[in-house]
């Protein structure tokens, strides 16, 4: 009774949300979630509940595939409604979704293989995220970013639901399973990556899931399926599928299935690395655009390897000060119990966690992506070790859902901006002169080669200026934003006139 009433009170919420409440505004998912787990605790207060409460601690509770469907979607409503009333609220910026993915695959269609219009390059030289080559025919039907953001809320749904697959392998009960599927979910790092928009990386959790139950289940079909798309999001995935395949041949038989997928992620790691992108960036093999994330350890990926191996030290230095406490903390540090998993994560783990870049080190954003399902994979084996007995399993599996659902920031609900009804007819006032529009407006401005996001406070020639001042200056600073409105206005060159819902517009005289 108490259990339905907190997930009615969730669900209203995330169907309705966001809410004000004595004047105040309720956005934040975290907020109910406290409420909701004050109402379980209600349980061990009144005797009766209490009573009811340790009886379904140790009842057989079996979830049906339809059970698991209805909760699948339900996870896809929960990561769509906060994705997309962000986007609607115009703070889901530019930058990386539109520039990096939706621009680069509607120009496909046109010649090219995703260019990205900044640089004229393909996207293929930065990463080897062969998988954007899927939307390819969705965009064909219809040039739009709504693909890529809901395949992104459906990718991290069907991961939680894959996690529970896995999870209930190790652990053999159900009810324990479903609690740490929804752990996954709620998980503030989950909740973050969601919210940044359409990366590839989204797809890692439903494909290493897949890959670690295929392995320990030996479901080989499955286990293939699961690879294959894994080493089709980046090239990066030779450090993931090599360490599954490392700690596979270690942990489990037969170890050819392990050693089998070390070598095929190997394989197309080369071939990524060596062949696709050098050709498409034109740069050489050993120094991608991002090695300078590790620039402080080397000028290329191997001299920075082997630094980080000669100095061990140092190395561990830079893991203590990265983002990898705050990820076991989020599990309620549980996955230390779950070496196996740990061990997996490694190749992966470790050069993330020593990097210069600070949100790559901290995994921030979208990084945790790729590590996440590593982390809870450890809390499952962690359980599955100091809990023999089921009620233990589902006390300790409710544990790491209360402690990822309140640890940090969580999905949060926005208004709809009324500035995104103005946008259609302040473009179309342009009549397809140039314009440098703001990276909160850039992707609602459609697909016009004439237009670019605002990326500095420098504006060209004979160029439009298109600003939401209310909304996000990123990669502005909001001072860098009002000095070039401010700029502008007394510039008499620009004609300067405001929308309805406050999109300001600089149109420059032609004469």
């Amino acid at each position: 009774m108490l259990a339905a009433g907190s997930a009615a009170l969730v669900s209203l919420f995330v169907a309705t949300a966001p809410w004000t409440i004595a004047g105040r505004p309720v956005s934040r998912l975290s907020a109910i979630l406290v409420a909701a787990f004050l109402l379980l605790g209600l349980g061990l207060v009144v005797p009766a509940w209490r009573a009811q409460a340790g009886r379904l601690l140790d009842a057989e509770i079996r979830i049906s595939k339809g059970a698991l469907l209805a909760g699948t979607c339900a996870a896809a409503a929960l990561c769509g409604a906060a994705l997309f009333s962000r986007f609607a609220a115009l703070e889901l910026s530019a930058w990386d979704t539109t520039i990096f993915f939706d621009r680069p695959i509607a120009a496909t269609l046109s010649g090219g293989t995703f260019p990205i219009l900044a640089t004229g390059r393909s996207y293929l030289g930065v990463h080897a995220s062969y998988v954007l080559f899927a939307f390819l025919p969705f965009y064909a039907i219809a040039k739009t970013p709504f693909w890529l953001l809901a395949s992104h809320v459906l990718a991290v749904a069907a991961g939680a639901a894959m996690g529970y697959r896995f999870f209930r392998r190790i652990l053999g009960d159900d009810a324990a399973a479903a609690l740490l599927g929804a752990a996954f979910l709620l998980n503030s790092f989950t909740a973050r990556s969601v919210q940044y928009g359409f990366h590839p990386e989204g797809l890692y959790p439903v494909a290493l899931f897949g890959v670690g139950y295929g392995l320990i289940a030996k479901r080989r079909p499955l286990l293939a399926a699961s690879a294959v798309l894994a080493l089709s999001v980046k090239e990066d995935s030779m450090l993931l599928l090599g360490g599954i395949g490392l700690a596979g041949a270690i942990f489990h038989k037969p170890r050819r299935d392990g050693i089998l997928l070390a070598a095929a992620a190997v394989a197309v790691f080369i071939a990524s690395t060596r062949i696709v992108m050098p050709a498409a960036s034109g740069g050489p093999a050993d120094r991608p655009l991002y090695a300078v994330y590790w620039s402080s350890w080397g000028p290329t990926l191997p001299t920075a390897a082997a630094e980080m191996a000669r100095h061990p030290i140092r190395l561990a230095g830079r893991l203590a000060g990265s983002g990898i406490p705050s990820l076991l903390e989020s599990a309620a540090f549980l996955p230390i119990a779950g070496p196996e998993a740990l061990l997996a994560s490694l190749p992966a783990l470790v050069p993330c966690a020593a990097a210069d870049f600070e949100p790559l080190r901290r995994f921030g954003i979208y990084y945790s992506l790729p590590v996440l399902p590593f982390v809870f994979a450890a809390a499952a084996f962690g359980i599955a070790r100091l809990a023999p007995h089921r009620r233990r399993r589902r006390l300790l599996a409710f544990l790491v859902l209360a402690v990822s659902s309140l640890d940090g920031a969580s999905y949060t609900f926005r208004w709809a901006s009324p500035a995104r009804r103005d946008l259609a007819a302040v473009l179309e006032s342009l009549g397809g002169q140039p314009a440098a529009i703001q990276g909160t407006l850039y992707p609602h401005a459609g697909y016009s080669a004439a237009w670019r996001p605002l990326e500095t406070g420098l504006v060209r020639p004979r160029e439009a200026v298109v600003l939401a001042p209310a909304t996000d200056a990123y990669p502005l600073t909001k001072a860098e934003l009002a000095s070039l409105e401010t700029r502008l206005t007394a510039d008499r060159r620009y004609r300067r006139t405001e929308s309805p819902n406050g999109i300001v517009v600089f149109v420059p005289s032609l004469r």
